[in-house]
């Protein structure tokens, strides 16, 4: 048997499938997101079916790396996973992958819900001498509108710049974001007992998008 049949046979119906979704969903958003209108076209069939081929020729990469046995190379990695400091070792790592996009960002993205929460923070615990919890609404989750006002409207006052506040928030957020994510991964590895490049290539994955 050569290469490629091995290649095929170690797909599975999800691949085909996922990789169906995904090449529609990358095929149609492109126009969505410019027009925010859906039009049918020759175009989008053409370029769904390049896309659906792609995915299927990287699962198919994907699956015969996985499956194949490990080398020297991943070591190393899998010290790491057994270590006894794992999950922060791993939060670390990701997170100065991370630290090139926060610093291109600064002093982070804040969208309308966000600045939401920050007015319901300062209208309880800056308007006067009493703390108004009826301006906490459950709109928000409270415990983490409290957290984000309690990071960024001290620093702001206290630096005067509310920039300085906002990345503070931004890299707590981030390093918060990537401890929950090696939780995940030394789960996966420990107790549900995934091999070490699955894992692996969830780390990168964390790590790229």
């Amino acid at each position: 048997m050569n290469k490629t049949k091995k290649q095929y046979l170690l797909l599975s119906p999800w691949d085909f499938l996922i990789s169906l979704l995904m090449a529609i969903m990358f095929s149609i958003s492109p126009d969505f997101i410019s027009t925010g209108a859906f039009v049918f076209s020759g175009k989008m069939i053409i370029l769904g079916l390049l896309y659906f081929i792609a995915f299927l020729l990287l699962a198919s990469l994907l699956r015969s790396w996985l499956s194949a046995p490990n080398r020297k190379g991943f070591v190393f990695w899998q010290k790491i996973l057994d270590g006894k400091h794992a999950i922060l070792t791993l939060s670390l790592l990701m997170f100065l992958l991370w630290l090139p996009v926060l610093i291109i960002f600064y002093p982070g993205t804040v969208l309308n819900e966000s600045w939401g929460q920050l007015s319901q923070f300062v209208n309880t615990f800056y308007s006067g001498h009493a703390v108004r919890f009826q301006y906490l609404r459950d709109h928000h989750p409270v415990l983490t509108t409290v957290f984000m006002g309690a990071v960024i409207v001290p620093l702001a006052n206290l630096t005067g710049d509310l920039q300085i506040g906002l990345f503070t928030y931004t890299l707590i957020q981030s390093l918060l974001t990537c401890l929950a994510f090696s939780c995940t991964l030394v789960y996966m590895y420990r107790t549900l007992k995934v091999g070490t490049r699955f894992v692996f290539a969830a780390f990168l994955l964390y790590s790229l998008l």
